[in-house]
């Protein structure tokens, strides 16, 4: 190597080559957080109008669950069923075979949809848990006065949706507001009834004269040419004019039904401060790039902007770049204190030259390496450069120190200190599943450490010394006081430590026993944190209360939440007994907590519902957790009982803020009970009854008929039964094979109790729900619950859960545990292999403890739980600290104070940067995770700085007292 530091041109054109090379795969870098979702989730919608929830589950939801079982790695099902849906979650391993899972899910979804009755609506599989938050908010409003809503929600759904839904990343674009268009077909009761014609022949009709299929190929001597037969409806008038057999004769569909396009009443209505309109939500894939989506969307929304009049409310993609730029920002400011730190310890202009060339060329290669991986620039991976910006110093400043004649010395305790980082860093490679994103993170230092090793025992040699005239910044007499400054100052503490060597080294022992009992009996926490600044809230009502009444109630809190300063928008979306509430804000004028607390004092404004605001009972926020527990059994309703009992003795303990049962009471219904006697006579059976009926009253979807780019559902239903009475009911017409029948002919009607939305977990019922509790962590929360749960008598096959989060939390951690302790044994050996000293080896190690003791007490009193930035932060502060004891113990001297004396300025100056990299990203990122990095490395280098200088110096003293006791022995 040295006659390659003698040719610094050949060194030039190498290094340059790499860079340029680098650099190219730099700029091809993409932004874009990772996915804060720990699984991969297929969602399955079917629709089946007209039936209840119990019918829903036994005809689709459970069977479908049973056809699920075949799938394997699946680590959840949920599944819910209402009023004509079926919605089923399932919930992989975020890092397994997801697309060969999507494909087995299409195959399983196609085979039984097959198996379904014909009317059930084709269903539609969504990459995402149903209940996502959107990334996207765009409303619509009426842009003529003779343009509404439903003629708006139309254009949308044609010109629009097709566009969004291409979206690479992007799940599910959902219109919501204004009724959808539909081809109606209102047939007459009783003459459905006088022609004994069923009410589903007619949709088999409009089938039948509405489809494409393959019906047969011609072959030929060169090329085999399909035939297909298609026989598309084209217009209104040729539904009209459809052949309809009775008995022997025919007619046409328009002498049986009315025929009309129109717009289905909305099931629901969307207003955006307290206006009226259609409003688009944005839904991601679980592992989607919500900043690349959301250009994407903005890109098409600009396009079309001639047509419509977008109003962007929430742009999830906005955000997360604003979170990367801090995170970013904060980078910039790590490179210039550490730039500006250099002169006060390197005084040299050649020396801060080639440092500062340094660090921009091993940022250069890094991001450049992490492109070519395949890695994103998001805020763990920024985060990285931030934390490694002074580890990636320590290598070449050691060359400074020792020359450029002097390097091959130095190489084996380089690569020694660089190692015992990377090993550390193994066990994040395997918690991506714990801490999304943290393997990014730890390939990222290790590409820094990796990276700073080549650069400073390959290349920067060569230029040491050369090219440049070796001038100071600062004048020579303030760099020499200063330099005197920290000598005294470490010689003072050293000497110290060396005096007092007994009573530091009892010490130093019970900081070393302590720290692992801290982080054992420390709050472990998974911080599921909300950043964005929008408020969630619902109203609750009686569940047979209409859309357009909760919509106007509602409004009432709609008008005075928008005139508060500081309230950008507010979204309420109504439906059939409920609403959604969103409330956007600035946080610069006003908080969540005041926003939240605004929210919870509108109860009285429409006492009839029940007002839920998530934030409301918020008083410590960092701490501020909702658990979700789910009662699971074999009866729906014996869960909600034991969900309200559970929730009964959960509020008693005064660590619970709030509880809320996540199901509602029964609706009320009227029951037709069937006499079948009289079926039998009128020689109808049960489910042909209810199929009449459903067809009716509900007016399944019968067929989806295009018109112009537009997709519009043909539904056939009852005339004049949209509105009817209980005595339009009791005297409807049922066909029969010999006449009609009035329904009270075949049975009698009762009022009685609906069943409401049915949950399921894993194959079983469930009911949810939500705890929230503050200045508890997760793991203490968690046991907060099992121990006021433990004395409730649970009938056989029944209890409760945890989200699967919360449940695998304590074994993540303990993973993480064995996982580390793995890593000083890996540490351990490495060093026994360089030093040949087993008890130097386990001197060195023990300092890791010692230093992470400071850092653990510190989070203890402060906060009292250990986040999941401050666990990662702890792992690679192993790494760090020990490096300082080994630069201590290969000084040449033999006496412990000179010993310090002469690593003292490589351990300030690696220290120092690292400190002066941790504070910007404490300051100015806005992410907990980067926070609570950042404030765990900053108080773990003061205490490393701590334990060299003050307690390892009376440790080794001591130690060298026994070793001379025992060699006179």
């Amino acid at each position: 190597m040295k006659k390659f530091y003698e040719n610094p041109l050949s060194s030039f054109f190498i290094l340059s080559a790499i860079t340029l090379l680098l650099a190219f795969s730099a700029t091809k870098v993409k932004l874009g957080f990772e996915s804060a979702n720990h699984y991969c989730i297929y969602t399955i919608e079917f629709n089946y109008h007209g039936l209840d929830s119990k019918k829903i589950e036994s005809l689709i939801t459970q069977p479908f669950e049973e056809k699920l079982s075949e799938l394997t790695d699946i680590i959840e099902i949920r599944s819910s069923c209402e009023y004509g849906k079926s919605m089923t979650s399932i919930y992989f391993d975020r890092k397994s075979d997801n697309e060969s899972h999507y494909l087995h899910i299409r195959n399983i979804v196609e085979n039984f949809y097959n198996e379904l009755p014909s009317d059930v609506q084709k269903p539609v599989i969504y990459n995402s848990n149903a209940q996502t938050k959107s990334l996207m908010n765009i409303c619509v409003y009426q842009k003529e006065e003779n343009t509404n809503l439903s003629e708006i929600r139309s254009q949308l759904e044609a010109k629009i949706k097709k566009s969004l839904e291409g979206i690479e990343g992007l799940s599910q674009v959902v219109i919501s507001g204004g009724g959808q268009k539909e081809i109606q077909l209102l047939f007459d009761s009783e003459k459905s009834a006088s022609s004994m014609l069923n009410p589903q022949q007619l949709a088999c009709v409009v089938q039948d004269a509405n489809s494409v299929m393959k019906s047969a190929k011609i072959y030929g001597n060169r090329k085999n040419i399909d035939l297909d037969f298609d026989i598309r409806l084209k217009n209104l008038d040729e539904i009209a004019s459809l052949p309809v057999r009775i008995g022997e004769s025919s007619t046409e569909l328009k002498f049986l039904a009315d025929l009309r396009e129109t717009n289905r009443f909305p099931d629901e209505i969307v207003r955006v401060n307290g206006k009226e309109c259609v409003l688009i939500s944005i839904k991601s894939n679980s592992d989607g790039n919500a900043i690349n989506i959301c250009r994407s969307v903005r890109k098409i929304l600009d396009e079309n902007s001639s047509l419509f009049e977008f109003n962007v409310l929430y742009d999830e993609g906005k955000v997360q770049l604003k979170l990367l730029k801090s995170v970013l920002f904060a980078f910039l400011q790590s490179f210039v204190l550490v730039i500006l730190l250099l002169p006060f310890f390197f005084n040299s202009v050649n020396k801060i030259f080639l440092s500062i060339i340094f660090m921009i060329l091993n940022t250069v290669w890094s991001v450049g390496l992490l492109r070519i991986a395949g890695l994103n620039l998001t805020q763990h991976t920024i985060g990285g450069f931030s934390i490694s910006l002074g580890l990636i110093a320590d290598p070449l400043l050691v060359i400074f120190e020792a020359g450029k004649n002097h390097v091959a010395e130095n190489v084996k305790s380089i690569v020694t200190a660089s190692c015992t980082t990377l090993i550390v860093l193994v066990p994040l490679l395997f918690l991506d599943k714990m801490v999304p994103g943290v393997k990014d993170l730890a390939i990222t230092v290790g590409l820094m450490i990796i990276v700073s090793l080549i650069l400073s025992i390959v290349f920067f040699p060569s230029f040491m010394e050369k090219g440049t005239i070796d001038k100071q910044l600062i004048p020579g007499n303030i760099s020499q006081k200063f330099e005197k400054f920290y000598i005294r100052f470490s010689y003072y503490f050293s000497d110290l430590s060396i005096k007092k060597n007994g009573i530091f080294t009892i010490i130093y022992f019970l900081l070393l026993s302590f720290a692992p009992i801290i982080f054992v009996f420390s709050g472990k926490n998974l911080n599921f944190e909300n950043t964005k600044d929008i408020v969630y809230c619902s109203a609750e009502f009686e569940n047979e209360v209409s859309p357009q009444y909760i919509s106007d109630r509602v409004n009432l809190i709609s008008e005075k939440l928008k005139k508060i300063e500081g309230v950008r928008y507010v979204i309420c979306n109504s439906t059939k007994g409920s609403s959604e509430i969103e409330v956007a804000f600035d946080p610069k004028i006003i908080s969540r907590k005041r926003i939240s607390n605004t929210l919870e004092s509108m109860k009285t404004e429409i006492p009839e519902s029940f007002l839920y605001v998530a934030d409301s009972n918020m008083k410590v926020a960092k701490k501020h957790l909702q658990l979700e527990i789910a009662i699971i059994g074999d009866d729906d309703e014996k869960c909600r009982e034991f969900a309200k009992l559970c929730g009964k003795k959960l509020l008693e303990n005064p660590g619970c803020e709030n509880l809320v049962l996540n199901f509602k009471r029964q609706d009320k219904e009227f029951v037709f009970i069937p006499d079948l006697v009289k079926l039998g006579k009128n020689g109808l059976s049960v489910e042909q009854v209810s199929s009449i009926l459903r067809w009716f009253m509900f007016g399944p979807v019968a067929d989806k008929w295009i018109k112009n780019g537009i997709e519009s559902d043909i539904r056939i239903a009852g005339k004049n039964l949209e509105r009817c009475s209980l005595q339009d009911l009791e005297n409807l017409k049922i066909p029969t094979k010999t006449g009609s029948v009035n329904l009270t002919g075949l049975g009698k009607i009762v009022e009685s109790q609906a069943n409401g939305k049915i949950y399921r977990k894993n194959g079983r019922h469930a009911a949810y729900i939500t705890l929230e509790v503050n200045g508890l962590s997760s793991s203490r929360a968690m046991k907060m619950v099992k121990d006021e749960l433990e004395n409730i008598d649970f009938d056989k096959g029944y209890g409760y859960s945890f989200s699967h989060e919360l449940e695998e939390m304590g074994c993540n951690y303990l993973k993480l545990a064995v996982s580390f302790i793995i890593s000083l044994i890996l540490i351990l050996l490495l060093i026994c292999a360089l030093t040949e000293d087993l008890k130097k080896s386990i001197l060195l190690v023990s300092s890791i403890g010692v230093t992470l003791f400071f850092p653990l007490i510190s989070n203890l009193i402060f906060d009292g739980a250990l986040e999941m930035g401050d666990v990662i932060a702890l792992v690679i502060l192993s790494g760090i600290c020990i490096n300082n004891a080994i630069y201590v113990l290969e000084g040449k001297s033999e006496n412990v104070k000179f010993k310090l004396r002469e690593k003292i300025k490589s351990i300030l100056v690696t220290s120092l940067t690292t400190i002066l990299t941790s504070i910007p990203l404490l300051i100015f990122a806005q992410d907990t995770f980067s926070k609570s990095l950042s404030f765990f490395m900053l108080t773990g280098i003061l205490s490393s700085l701590f334990v060299i200088l003050i307690l390892f110096p009376g440790l080794l003293e001591k130690i060298k007292k026994i070793n001379e006791k025992e060699g006179c022995r």
